[in-house]
């Protein structure tokens, strides 16, 4: 060891959060909407139910598992009344025992502007008023 080198010792860390930073640029909220999906291209439509709503996405209950990170899909739902059709990426899938179902969190790859901008001003409004929204 040369005489000019520091003596190596333990280096400071950073404080870590209890929680990783979220990846989600929007808010959500807790709804509960009937919708229809079509994995792909495939003109199938299937019932199922929006339970959580942003601007930049969704998540979905279905009655099968839909894979996350290689499906997509389109979403027909009306939202306060306008009828919305949507493009997402699956990012994840699970199975909930508790509420015996599958759910799909789903991030817009095509919605309108003025559709997703519609959606993230009310959930910002609802949460502003203290109703219950999931965090960002």
């Amino acid at each position: 060891m040369k005489s000019d080198d520091a003596p190596v010792g333990s280096v400071p860390r950073q404080p870590r959060d209890n929680f990783p930073p979220s990846r989600r640029q929007f808010a959500r909220m807790l709804v509960d909407l009937p919708a229809t999906f079509a994995l792909g291209e495939r003109p199938d439509w299937e019932n199922c139910s929006i339970v959580n709503i942003g601007g930049g996405g969704l998540r979905l209950q279905t009655r099968y598992k839909i894979a996350g990170g290689v499906s997509n899909v389109t979403i027909r739902f009306d939202f306060e009344g306008v009828p919305v059709v949507a493009q997402a990426r699956v990012v994840d899938s699970m199975f909930d025992r508790s509420r015996d179902g599958f759910f799909s969190s789903a991030a817009f790859t095509s919605i309108d502007p003025v559709q997703r901008q519609r959606i993230a001003e009310r959930v910002d409004e609802l949460r502003a008023a203290g109703q219950k929204a999931t965090p960002s």
